[in-house]
């Protein structure tokens, strides 16, 4: 993908349907800002293994989603099982409460596509898909998952920094 936005990116999708459009969070773009930091200003008790936060996409960078796979509080949309995203306040007060999701991830927007937009850029290879892996999105450093999700399907990475340095060259 020779966006900036979405060059060498890891993107959950939250929501796939060709007709209505689907959205997706990045999952490998940190920000330099901590989940504490947002537990503070919010006045809520911090964290005891802080977080980044990241960077979920171009569209309403100002919403905080978390992906998380486990439990429900009032906007909860289940996704896949057992993953699920919410994007109301009580999940973070229930996080700070340590009685939260045993996993999650927190990201400020998220990438959308129209209808058939993302089924336009997977037909001219914009995309490669993989299979969802909860040690990918939980487990591994932010940095690790692009290479991670790229082996999950037999491949190089290297092979495509290869081909998007060709092409900027």
């Amino acid at each position: 993908m020779e966006d900036p936005n979405f060059s060498e990116t890891v993107i959950y999708m939250t929501h796939y349907n060709p007709k209505e459009g689907s959205s997706g969070i990045i999952i490998n773009r940190a920000l330099p800002l901590m989940f504490n930091e947002i537990l503070d200003k919010l006045e809520l008790a911090p964290i005891k293994e802080d977080k980044r936060i990241f960077w979920g996409g171009p569209v309403q960078p100002e919403v905080g989603i978390i992906v998380h796979d486990s439990g429900y509080w009032r906007s909860t949309v289940e996704v896949a099982q057992p993953m699920r995203v919410t994007v109301t306040l009580d999940i973070l007060e229930d996080i700070a409460q340590n009685k939260g999701p045993n996993n999650f991830l927190l990201a400020l927007g998220y990438a959308g596509w129209t209808p058939g937009q993302l089924e336009a850029e997977i037909a001219r290879n914009d995309w490669i898909n993989a299979p969802f892996d909860a040690d990918i999105l939980f487990k591994l450093k932010p940095e690790e998952r692009y290479d991670a999700a790229v082996r999950k399907l037999g491949l190089d990475p290297s092979a495509f920094r290869s081909i998007s340095e060709v092409g900027n060259a």
